[in-house]
Parts: C-alpha cells; sequence; structure tokens
C-alpha cells in the first residue's frame, strides 16, 4: 500500500484523483492518500484499490476517518478472453442476463504484467550518431 498525506494541490480535484488511480493501476497496489475537508470540492481523502477503483472517499468539509479492510492476500485477477463453459439461455428460449461472452477470471495479474516487458528495448539513448553528424554544420556557437 502506498501512503500518500501529500494534500495535493494541482489543476482540480478531479485530475487529482485521476492521477492517483492511474498510479495505483500502475503500480498494482492500494492507494491511501490524505487530504484536509477545506480544499476543492472534489479533491479529498481516498483509498484506491489496485484496479483503480475508490474503495473510500471523504465527504467535502466534513471531520472524520476514511477507512477500508483491505485483504492483502486476495489475489489480483485478469480477464483471459470467454470462459469455455458459458451458461446456456434459459429452456423458453428468452435470453437472460447471460450474454454468453463473460470473461474467465486468471489469477497472477502482476506475472502477466511483467511477462510483457520488453527490457532489452530500453537504454540510454546516444546523444550523437551518425544521423546528427550529417546535419550539424561543421563550425557552431559550442
Amino acid at each position: 500500500m502506498i501512503f500518500d498525506p501529500s494534500q495535493h494541490w494541482g489543476a482540480d480535484g478531479e485530475n487529482n484523483e485521476l492521477m492517483l488511480r492511474a498510479r495505483a493501476v500502475d503500480n498494482g497496489v492500494w492507494v491511501a492518500c490524505a487530504h484536509w475537508n477545506t480544499s476543492d470540492v472534489g479533491l479529498r481523502s481516498l483509498i484506491i484499490d489496485p484496479y483503480g477503483y475508490v474503495m473510500a472517499a471523504s465527504h467535502f468539509q466534513q471531520d472524520g476517518a476514511v477507512y477500508v479492510d483491505v485483504d492483502f492476500d486476495a489475489l489480483k485477477v485478469f480477464y483471459a478472453g470467454k470462459k469455455p463453459q458459458q451458461p446456456k439461455r434459459t429452456a423458453t428460449g428468452i435470453p437472460s442476463y447471460y450474454t454468453e461472452d463473460i470473461p474467465e477470471q486468471r489469477p497472477g495479474w502482476r506475472d502477466m504484467i511483467l511477462s510483457r516487458r520488453r527490457p532489452e528495448l530500453y537504454g540510454i539513448i546516444p546523444t550523437i550518431n551518425e544521423v546528427i553528424m550529417r546535419y550539424r554544420p561543421e563550425k557552431g556557437p559550442w
């Protein structure tokens, strides 16, 4: 869990909340942000889950504590296409709530994300190469 007691300042509360939610998803962790109660209506204390959903939030201009029960042992899941066994329509043929495309949940969200990294593509970008030298004047102010 990332604790953020920063009392964010920025364009407005909605933008700051969006950034906090994005960081929770980016890192796959819970985020708890503390903020005072007399600022922008949209800027409040939040607890955000690893999927980016606000699980608890403070009210505007009211003192109080924000809390939520967190199960750190619960594995994050990801959705991997359709389930092999889909629920069937009812015997009357009337469409039910089942849409026949329910996704399959699989554990190991973080492993799935990290397996798609390509660290061989990361590195220092050279500041001087043959293309730059081709277009650089012979003499310059440097």
